[in-house]
């Protein structure tokens, strides 16, 4: 089975095939609303996004969304923000996660 890494996606605003470690996957919560899926584990179907603050941007101006995954959504206001502000939170845990004692897989 291939890894992550090498597992690759389209984006949905330029329809370049890339690797996903390039790319952010966006899915409908329960609730309707378009939320940025970091860790690309959420349940149904995603939207794949080069991994920019300005790709993020110009998907939610050109209507990205709604047309890949053929429904209305509901978008937050700071599409963009909230994508950089989920990110910045999950390699913040991961990077304290690492540094607990006892975990021998940093170097120090």
């Amino acid at each position: 089975m291939a890894q992550r890494e090498e597992t690759s996606r389209m984006c949905a605003l330029t329809g370049a095939e890339k690797p996903v470690a390039e790319l952010i996957r966006f899915v409908l919560g329960p609730d309707g609303v378009l939320v940025p899926d970091t860790e690309a584990k959420a349940e149904g179907r995603g939207v794949w996004i080069s991994l920019s603050r300005d790709a993020v941007a110009e998907a939610v101006k050109k209507k990205v969304f709604a047309r890949s995954l053929k429904t209305e959504v509901v978008l937050p206001e700071d599409l963009a923000g909230l994508t950089e502000l989920r990110l910045v939170q999950r390699y913040l845990g991961a990077l304290s996660m690492a540094k607990r004692p006892g975990n021998s897989s940093v170097a120090r």
